[in-house]
């Protein structure tokens, strides 16, 4: 599954510019029905181009920023909403192989 953000003009400035959106992660399991498997909040940064990719089971979360590789987890439920924690595991691009 991906989601594809473009970025905006790309001056070192911009590039710190960020938001918060709130995502969804759904199935399209017939004509007629949707599932929502979980909803999360995300940064969206205004000047890059930025790529999620999810696991198939939905417990992982790549994210990629023109050079960088971000590995996040599906963490706890946020208290009183339907919204999962996206916890930060590690940038993919420093680990040694």
């Amino acid at each position: 599954m991906k989601i594809h953000f473009t970025g905006e003009e790309a001056t070192y400035f911009n590039q710190l510019k960020k938001s918060f959106h709130n995502c969804k992660v759904v199935s399209i399991e017939d004509d007629l029905s949707v599932k929502v498997h979980f909803d999360f909040i995300f940064p969206r940064y205004h000047a890059r181009k930025q790529h999620l990719f999810f696991s198939q089971d939905l417990n992982r979360l790549l994210e990629i920023q023109e050079k960088e590789i971000t590995l996040y987890k599906q963490g706890e439920q946020l208290a009183g909403s339907a919204t999962i924690k996206m916890e930060y595991l590690t940038p993919l691009t420093k680990l040694k192989t």
